[in-house]
């Protein structure tokens, strides 16, 4: 119950620590901004990602925002241990309708050693248990859930602690709000919580997930966990947040997009005022949550002095209230400095993104702009994502996902960026969780099932569901391309490359939490025997899922993701591809898009994903032999894959490299070549540092040839291209 978590916001005072600067001299060592679109000035806790340099810093203890007392989050680090991302969290009032700019020094100021304390009415009412969340089913009957620490997360609860935030997860079931009334006569969907609250502050963040995201079990043994007894699709008519308490002020946010209502007054039998439901889905027919998938809504909570709608004329309490309505309507998204994250090559996968050009702020906001006005919202709309992740053309791979962001320092591309992310709870891959093991027999791309069958020996209990959760889910029938339009992932357009650059620039433990789960989905798909792509596959799904692997290892540093990219390596990415003077990737089975029966085929722009995934193995992974299969099939890619005078090859039969095809709707160095540019660069370093330098050199050139033809385009142009990123990035140092 919620109770306990006053034990873990007041712990021991923090262990002090040395306050000498280790140099004599203050250096400079990053700077970072902080747009702040509010009206009003504000003040909070500021949490800014600040990108390191390879080998430079091991810890940060002697690092500080100039002028701040300062306290450290790592986030990333690199594969010699140190830092890569970390988040500086520090008090600040933030001006009011402009860019402030900050820098990180070399100086030590720590936070002051003292209790962790919010904010004493924050305190005392979270303390009192007054929030709860209910879920009422297609039949009317009303199921509820308190908030409990989930100790899975940490000791209680806890998952981030710093002298300034404190995040907790909450983890608990809806249960039959009346015994009268026992409905499913079980539990009816989960709820999880994340919880921000700050060293003496009266405002927090709380995001409440709805969820249909059971783990299961074919054989739970006695096992009473909910979480072992999936449900399956359900229907609901609503999910709704209520507070009993009219000292807490709490609004969402997302109002609009989220297609909210203002909540409604509980009253007691006397008609006095006693709290707020505030529905988030519904009330209505025709809502469902697919088994796998999840729903959830970030909301700021304040406990005003003085009455909760009232007006005050206190300075001080006028300043708590601003700063937390700013939280709602324009959150804090600090931005690093371009020069810092292109020279420290942290972000993403490879480093990047590409240098400023003219432009790129009104294009940050058109994008954003245009995104407001796209009618892609609702509480199951995509929110701007490519719901199905097959969509030709690669539209959610990338090189660096929030490249303009971060060129063009714009914090609205960031929330624009969060609210894609939470979408991404509605993909139906969600069990929460879940541990795959190597020798576990089991297949998933999000559920274990392919085609729409169960395939794998472990079904997680959905091959045998109870027969009365039938009714729940009577009549329901899924789009052709998955629930809400949206499918779990697929093997050759995998990506986490927006929720890794999100959890980068902003420390979400949600975002967090997403690509860890998605890193067991990997693991659940790529499996060593018995499955599907454990004994064939493609190039560009080798690549992506790579990628992926690297991405959710750096986010999580889970060493099981390591062992199974290293495994997959050695057992069958090596064996595949074919070795010099033929070094294709993948000699991939005959298709009539290709050259029809018989014949054996590998795609230069698919090479181009596999190079890019097998650089991000082993700049991460540091295994040699990556190295080795990247330049030998960037080599297949800048000879059997290219023709001299024309540009890369679109299909190259395996046999005999002089049969190939060329791109048939665009130009040879246009559309899918634009792929092989930063794979030839990524290339070129690889093989400069083993001595390959005439390789490095065709390499480059190739990269080089790709460019030159869109050059006509313009600086702007390129540059706001996804796939010139990197090469952009290393022409321009």
């Amino acid at each position: 119950m919620i109770p306990l978590l006053l034990l873990s916001m007041c712990l021991a005072p923090l262990a002090a620590q040395d306050p000498k600067p280790r140099h004599p001299a203050v250096e400079t060592v990053a700077r970072f901004y902080v747009p702040s679109a509010w009206r009003h000035v504000r003040r909070e806790v500021v949490r800014a990602s600040i990108p390191f340099s390879r080998g430079r810093f091991r810890d940060l203890d002697g690092l500080s925002v100039k002028d701040h007392p300062t306290a450290w989050r790592v986030l990333t680090r690199w594969p010699d241990s140190t830092v890569q991302w970390a988040q500086a969290q520090f008090v600040a009032e933030i001006p009011a309708l402009t860019t402030s700019e900050f820098e990180v020094v070399d100086e030590a100021r720590p936070i002051p050693p003292r209790k962790f304390e919010v904010g004493a009415r924050l305190f005392e009412i979270l303390g009192a248990g007054v929030i709860r969340t209910e879920v009422e089913d297609g039949n009317g009957v009303v199921y509820t859930a308190d908030l409990r620490l989930d100790k899975s997360a940490g000791p209680g609860g806890l998952l981030v602690s710093t002298p300034l935030v404190r995040t907790y997860r909450f983890r608990s079931y809806h249960r039959p709000a009346d015994p009268a009334k026992p409905g499913i006569g079980r539990d009816f969907l989960s709820l999880t919580a994340y919880l921000n609250v700050f060293h003496g502050f009266d405002h927090a963040e709380l995001l409440v997930i709805v969820g249909n995201d059971y783990l299961g079990a074919d054989d739970p043994g006695n096992d009473e966990s909910p979480n072992l007894h999936p449900l399956g699709s359900v229907w609901l008519r609503r999910f709704s947040l209520v507070v009993e308490s009219t000292k807490l002020a709490f609004v969402p946010r997302w109002i609009e997009q989220q297609a909210l209502k203002p909540p409604e007054r509980i009253e007691d039998a006397g008609g006095a005022l006693v709290g707020f439901r505030q529905h988030l889905l519904g009330p209505g027919p025709g809502i469902y949550l697919a088994d796998g998938s999840c729903k959830g809504f970030p909301l700021v909570l304040y406990a005003p002095q003085g009455a909760r709608d009232g007006r005050t004329l206190d300075e001080a309490e006028i300043l708590r209230r601003q700063s937390a309505s700013a939280m709602v309507n324009d959150p804090l998204y600090p931005i690093p400095s371009l020069a810092d994250v292109r020279r420290t090559r942290a972000m993403n996968a490879h480093g990047g993104p590409a240098p400023e050009s003219l432009g790129m702020l009104a294009q940050a906001n058109a994008a954003y702009q245009g995104w407001l006005r796209v009618p892609h919202f609702g509480p199951f709309g995509t929110w701007g994502d490519i719901g199905p992740t097959a969509t030709t053309g690669t539209p959610r791979n990338t090189t660096v996902a929030l490249h303009l962001a971060v060129r063009a320092g714009s914090s609205k591309l960031l929330q624009m960026a969060e609210g894609m992310c939470l979408q991404q709870l509605l993909r139906p891959y969600h069990l929460f969780g879940l541990r795959v093991g190597p020798d576990d027999d089991i297949y998933l791309e999000g559920l274990p099932m392919w085609n729409g069958h169960w395939v794998s020996a472990e079904t997680l209990g959905r091959s045998k569901l109870p027969e009365i959760t039938n009714q729940y889910r009577k009549g329901l029938v899924f789009p052709a391309d998955g629930p809400y339009h949206m499918n779990a992932f697929d093997y050759e357009h995998f990506t986490v490359d927006l929720l890794y650059d999100f959890y980068c620039l902003t420390g979400s433990s949600f975002a967090k939490a997403e690509l860890a789960m998605l890193g067991e989905q990997l693991k659940g798909m790529l499996r060593r025997k018995k499955y599907f792509w454990s004994n064939h596959g493609s190039s560009r799904g080798e690549g992506w899922c790579m990628k992926g692997l690297v991405l959710c290892y750096q986010a999580t540093g889970d060493e099981s993701l390591k062992a199974h990219a290293i495994y997959r390596l050695h057992h069958f990415i090596d064996k595949a591809r074919g070795k010099p003077p033929s070094s294709y990737a993948i000699a991939q089975g005959p298709h009539p898009n290709a050259f029809g029966p018989g014949v054996e085929w590998d795609a230069p722009w698919q090479q181009a994903a596999y190079v890019m995934g097998m650089t991000a193995g082993y700049r991460y992974f540091e295994d040699p032999l990556f190295r080795t299969v990247a330049i030998d099939v960037a080599n297949y890619m800048a000879n059997q894959g290219w023709v001299e005078g024309v540009g890369p090859k679109y299909f190259v039969a395996i046999k005999d490299p002089t049969r190939y095809k060329l791109p048939n709707d665009y130009s040879p160095m246009g559309g899918t070549a634009e792929f092989e540019a930063s794979a030839f660069v990524l290339a070129a370093e690889l093989a400069n540092e083993v001595g390959r330098d005439k390789e490095a050199r065709l390499f480059r050139a190739r990269a080089d040839a790709i460019v030159a033809a869109h050059r006509q385009k313009g600086w702007s142009q390129l540059c706001s291209n996804k796939w010139f990123q990197i090469y952009l990035d290393r022409k321009t140092k």
